[in-house]
């Protein structure tokens, strides 16, 4: 086996494969695959040495890195497909699949197992065996696109097969023994598993009832709390709350209609049993919170979401949602908050960011303030949350619980640790706009202002006051300098009594220009009582701050003006990305 030839050929694949005709992309993948299926016949035979086993372990390793970009473009583009061409990349992906299984039982080496079983994943979910593109004819016998379903049902019932013995093999490993090599191995158990819940007859809802079976006794204390967490558990829509699943989610609950013709062999069926009943102690997994129930759920969601692009998803009528979404809730009340579990918690907030309450309640309430690493966790934890929300485009709505954020943000301030504090800022500042109307008002003006700006815009080190002056300037207040400085814009701050109507902005404000005049009012009078007390044009009796910060004023208002000026040259330059937090902002270090 040529390896330089085999590089050398994948490379031309891969230079070509970025194109988007797909015509171009079922050649590229038909010869990579042809390469990786030489790549495991060679793996087939017998080495001289554990060295020569390795180095062709290694190949196909590399091979299959060139190999997953192309399966995961799963769609095809605006070209006009043939059905020749999806044909024939079907047969391809059929062959490399079934390969892949007739070697499975010589593999040992774990990342090796993991790496096959991330191909077959995605194999599964390529938009050639959609339902919608086969089309099943019970009177076509194994004709047309029966045989590439039945074909497609049969490699299924390996693959679950071999993946319940594998499970069966080994006790359930609960998620806080879980290290991160495992967890790569059962996240990709994980990923198959959440294809056959919609796809494979029953382990649905096997896995269900395991689920339910754990949850019973836990159901009652979790639903309170589910209320208190403000997340929407909203009545389906249509009578009664019923929807037709096959005609609402065709991709996900469609292929069940064919397989009562794939089962009619007395063989085939009795197979199909010995994988579900007589090799079930794959199920012990889903009895216990162990990493293979935290990370199907994680996959369980991603898979309803990438098999229903562009439609809105009516979470709560898909069977399991709520079960699923239950059990990680006890979890993240009842256990501390490894990767597996945090992964997962990030997913589900796509369904509803609005869970977060619950999330943050839980995490701050088991925070030890006197623990600085588990402060800091903890900060971190929330960092992630917040950042799988602006990942999916979304935002907190008016339900998101401000006040008791804030609390907890204050209990972490008043520690005065430098890298809790800059961990705050950065929180602050990477997702400001996730806040919007009373919430942002909540955050930024009525505890971040009124209470912290002293505090933070005076404090002795200039690092923190730096990342301050950033907060302050680039993401406080959202708008343009321009609008700010209009005279007619009428500032609330400076009118706390009545509206009169024949103001000429008032009611022309929407809600976060409305803060943002505040924020920018208050800043500003702020801005002067520190001036004041530095000029002595005020007394120190009147002074708003604690007097003896003062020795900071005049370093701190120099490193401010440098963050306005280079506010006003992003400005000038039309804006656009917003820059990146730096750890000290001071003139000649801004890009």
């Amino acid at each position: 086996f040529d390896m330089d030839y085999f590089l050398e050929a994948i490379n031309v694949v891969k230079a070509k494969f970025w194109s988007n005709k797909y015509t171009d992309w079922k050649d590229e993948i038909t010869n990579s695959i042809n390469w990786q299926i030489e790549n495991l016949n060679q793996l087939g035979k017998k080495s001289e040495s554990a060295t020569q086993l390795n180095c062709k372990i290694r190949d196909i390793l590399k091979g299959m890195e060139v190999l997953t970009p192309m399966l995961e473009k799963s769609d095809f583009g605006e070209d006009e497909i043939s059905l020749e061409d999806v044909t024939e990349a079907r047969e391809m992906l059929i062959l490399l699949w079934m390969n892949i299984l007739g070697y499975f039982d010589q593999i040992e080496n774990r990342r090796l197992v993991t790496c096959l079983l991330r191909i077959i994943h995605l194999i599964m979910i390529r938009k050639e065996f959609d339902v919608d593109l086969i089309t099943f004819d019970v009177h076509a016998g194994d004709h047309g696109g029966n045989f590439y379903l039945k074909k497609y049902f049969h490699l299924m019932h390996k693959t679950f097969y071999i993946i319940s013995v594998k499970l069966s093999e080994v006790e359930p490993i609960l998620i806080e023994n879980s290290g991160m090599f495992m967890t790569n191995l059962y996240s990709s158990y994980a990923k198959i598993l959440s294809v056959l819940y919609f796809r494979y007859p029953k382990v649905g809802s096997s896995i269900l009832d395991s689920f339910r079976l754990r949850l019973t006794p836990i159901t009652e204390s979790i639903k309170p709390e589910l209320m208190e967490s403000n997340f929407p558990m909203e009545l389906l829509e249509g009578e009664e709350g019923i929807i037709d699943l096959v005609e609402e989610y065709p991709s996900l609950y469609k292929w069940y209609s064919a397989y009562p013709y794939f089962l009619k062999d007395e063989s085939e069926m009795n197979a199909y049993r010995k994988a579900l009943e007589e090799e079930n102690n794959w199920l012990e997994w889903f009895k216990q919170p162990s990493i293979v129930t935290v990370l199907f759920v994680k996959e369980w969601i991603i898979h309803v979401e990438n098999m229903c692009k562009g439609k809105a998803i009516k979470w709560k009528s898909l069977e399991g949602f709520d079960d699923f979404i239950l059990y990680i809730m006890y979890l993240i009340s009842n256990k501390d908050i490894v990767q597996p579990l945090l992964d997962c918690s990030n997913v589900i907030l796509q369904c509803n960011p609005d869970i977060i309450n619950f999330y943050m309640k839980c995490l701050f309430e088991r925070t030890n303030v006197l623990n600085f690493p588990v402060v800091k966790n903890s900060l971190t934890a929330m960092f992630h949350w917040f950042d799988s929300v602006n990942k999916y485009q979304l935002r907190f709505s008016e339900l998101f619980d401000a006040e008791y954020f804030c609390s907890g943000l204050d209990i972490i301030l008043n520690l005065d640790y430098l890298q809790l504090i800059s961990r705050v800022l950065e929180i602050l500042y990477c997702y400001s706009h996730l806040f919007t109307g009373k919430t942002r008002r909540t955050i930024f003006l009525d505890f971040i202002i009124h209470k912290y700006f002293y505090k933070l815009f005076l404090h002795w080190d200039d690092i923190t006051r730096n990342l301050f002056h950033q907060l302050l300037v680039f993401k406080t207040v959202r708008m343009v300098s321009y609008q700010l400085e209009d005279e007619n814009i009428v500032l609330p701050y400076h009118h706390p009594g009545p509206r009169d109507v024949s103001m000429p902005y008032e009611y022309n404000i929407p809600d976060d220009n409305r803060v943002d005049i505040e924020l920018y009012t208050v800043i500003s009078f702020f801005l002067r009582c520190i001036e004041d007390q530095l000029n002595h044009t005020s007394s120190p009796e009147n002074c708003q701050f604690q007097y003896d910060l003062l020795v900071y004023a005049e370093e701190s208002l120099k490193e401010y003006n440098c963050s306005l000026q280079n506010f006003r040259q992003w400005e000038k330059r039309g804006g656009g990305d917003i820059p990146s937090l730096y750890a000290l902002q001071l003139e000649g270090n801004y890009r």
